[in-house]
């Protein structure tokens, strides 16, 4: 049985990129707990002449029905609005898309589950078409498209790892401010360095044009996500002393591990990563 589910980047690793990257997101009933950059654009002055734009007040609403976990509420708000110009269609559309991926997620049935992510790739393609320079249009395209990989063969996952590296490259770069997409990046790197032998010949043969994925690159973009917002997530220190360990820097991936089970934990990926580096402490000793 061969598996890529790491580099396709899987809902489990993903879960955490559904928090909104926006202004300031103090503790809630949702467990956001980050403080990220805006994750959306400006939405003044972007109708075509003599139609007007959608309102911020409307995206402000979204937001907080996406913060809130409204899923349910959120697709149907954002069916409220007939958006006329490229860049407000492509701010609704990569908001659905997000909607369907969690959706998605909740979904047990395994034919409505394949169904709801195919709606939020399509979605989120969409709104990448529409306007390509939307940090978030980008970052999500690459997000469903990882999602979709889970229903993928493993020859079509392999073949798209690369326009998901691409697709946060991207993102990062019109957002280089954002934490979570910087950390994306890592897990991409880390995730193909970190690939048994007999997986990396697959990869190699499917992507040889891609740059080598190593411990080192990985690592460079954990830290990078450090340095933009320190302690922003308990699974980014996770990682880095990961990266550390697998380069042999014991002593540096121990020092990494010890800040992990000292933050907060306010949802599920929190407590696997304290759980996970409580494990990785005790067998360092």
């Amino acid at each position: 049985h061969f598996n890529l589910p790491s580099i396709m980047f899987s809902r489990t690793l993903l879960r955490y990129a559904t928090v909104r990257s926006g202004i300031a997101v103090a503790a809630s009933a949702t467990g956001a707990h980050w403080y990220f950059t805006n994750d959306r654009p400006a939405y003044t002055l972007l109708a075509a002449p003599g139609k007007p734009a959608i309102p911020p007040q409307f995206w402000e609403k979204a937001d907080a029905l996406f913060d809130n976990n409204s899923i349910t509420d959120l697709v149907d708000y954002l069916t409220s609005v007939t958006p006329e110009s490229a860049k407000d269609k492509a701010a609704l559309y990569w908001r659905r898309a997000r909607a369907y991926k969690n959706l998605a997620q909740a979904a047990t049935d395994k034919k409505t589950k394949e169904q709801l992510t195919m709606e939020a790739l399509n979605w989120a393609k969409e709104a990448v078409a529409l306007d390509p320079d939307n940090f978030a249009a980008n970052k999500w395209v690459a997000i469903a498209m990882g999602q979709a990989g889970d229903f993928m063969g493993v020859k079509k996952k392999v073949e798209q790892a690369g326009a998901i590296r691409d697709y946060f490259l991207r993102a990062s770069e019109l957002n280089p401010k954002c934490p979570t997409t910087i950390h994306l990046i890592g897990i991409w790197f880390y995730s193909l360095a970190d690939l048994p032998w007999y997986q990396r010949k697959v990869v190699d043969v499917f992507l040889a044009k891609l740059p080598p994925a190593t411990y080192q690159e990985a690592l460079k973009y954990f830290m990078k996500a450090e340095e933009t917002e320190p302690g922003f997530y308990s699974t980014n220190r996770l990682y880095i002393a990961k990266a550390n360990l697998a380069m042999g820097n014991k002593e540096e991936a121990k020092k990494w591990l010890q800040m992990v089970p000292d933050m907060p934990v306010c949802n599920l990926d929190d407590k696997q990563a304290k759980a996970e580096a409580e494990e990785m402490l005790k067998k360092l000793k």
